[in-house]
């Protein structure tokens, strides 16, 4: 006890040296002194405090059961319930839930398998649908409680849409039109269709891009109709045949005027198809060659048929008049038409 009471005292004058009457050696003695005024507790209230902890301890352990033994029984109360829990649900998809889909209302299967009323509906189903039947009924394993609601079936319409109005469609194009009487022309051979088509093109274009063409395909059809008066009539006014169609209507207005006994005329357009070079190397060339000698023998121009039917036999040996270009040159007249 004396060295304690040495050791106070060294605290405070380390403080008192320091200047610091708040040090923690001042603290510290301070702390000391104050336990040292506790007043210790009598031996008669220490043996009451014994008997009284002793007494409760004692009751309390008659009442309960050791730690051990309740963490025992709380295990197996719990292992019970999750093993009662999950023969609830075997029981519940065994039995009731296979009951519940048995007895399903056919309006909760699937709406895949209804036929719209218009449908054809045939007596037995493909084997396909046979084999996939099994998956489209109610899966055994949901709950009641999960109602699985089936998509509404969308309505096919069987029947075609309905035409639309005349007022409604979109007016033809020049190309459409003039395509439209080609088409009925050569696909549909049907020349009278070909000709209300191209009256109708002339009425809406009548000074079209496709003029030329137009009035090709309306000598195809007239011809076709075997009207050969009309289609001279469509040529006779005319007076330039440009390009490659120019060259053709030329070529058809010389025939018919040959075959309409009107050889002058038809020499000259005849004449004028064999000035360009490149028109008598063609199959163009040699129908104009082979018509400008018939022309010239109806014309008493013998020499100058004579001389065309001979270059028609070296230029088109194989030509389609090679025959009657042969019988011509052993001497009779060349007076057949072209």
């Amino acid at each position: 006890m004396r060295a304690a009471k040495d050791e106070l005292l060294r605290w405070r004058q380390t403080s008192r040296d320091r200047q610091d009457p708040r040090a923690l050696s001042a603290r510290a003695a301070d702390l000391v002194d104050a336990v040292r005024e506790v007043p210790p507790v009598p031996p008669e209230a220490l043996a009451r405090i014994k008997a009284y902890v002793l007494s409760r301890r004692a009751t309390r352990a008659g009442r309960g059961l050791p730690l051990l033994l309740r963490f025992a029984l709380l295990s197996t109360v719990v292992l019970a319930s999750v093993a009662t829990a999950k023969g609830t649900i075997m029981l519940w998809h065994q039995h009731v839930a296979a009951r519940a889909a048995a007895s399903a209302p056919a309006r909760s299967r699937p709406a895949a398998t209804r036929v719209h009323p218009r449908a054809s509906v045939p007596a037995e189903p493909p084997a396909i649908i046979q084999e996939l039947a099994p998956l489209t009924e109610p899966a055994a394993e949901l709950p009641p409680t999960v109602v699985v609601a089936p998509p509404r079936p969308r309505r096919i319409a069987l029947l075609a849409p309905p035409p639309r109005a005349a007022g409604n469609t979109a007016p033809a194009t020049e190309a459409q039109l003039l395509a439209g009487a080609l088409a009925r022309l050569r696909q549909a051979h049907d020349p009278t269709g070909a000709v209300a088509l191209l009256d109708q093109y002339a009425r809406r274009f009548p000074h079209g891009v496709l003029e030329s063409e137009a009035l090709s395909a309306r000598l195809e059809a007239v011809i076709q109709l075997d009207d050969r008066p009309a289609a001279l009539r469509l040529l006779d006014g005319r007076h330039a045949f440009a390009g490659r169609l120019g060259a053709q209507q030329l070529l058809t207005r010389a025939e018919l005027r040959a075959s309409a006994g009107r050889y002058a005329d038809a020499l000259t357009d005849f004449d004028r198809l064999l000035a360009v070079a490149a028109t008598t190397t063609s199959t163009d060339g040699e129908r104009a060659l082979y018509g400008r000698a018939v022309c010239l023998g109806h014309l008493g121009q013998d020499d100058r048929a004579r001389a065309d039917l001979t270059t028609y036999q070296r230029r088109f040996p194989d030509g389609k008049h090679a025959a009657e270009v042969a019988r011509l040159l052993q001497g009779t007249t060349p007076s057949a038409r072209p």
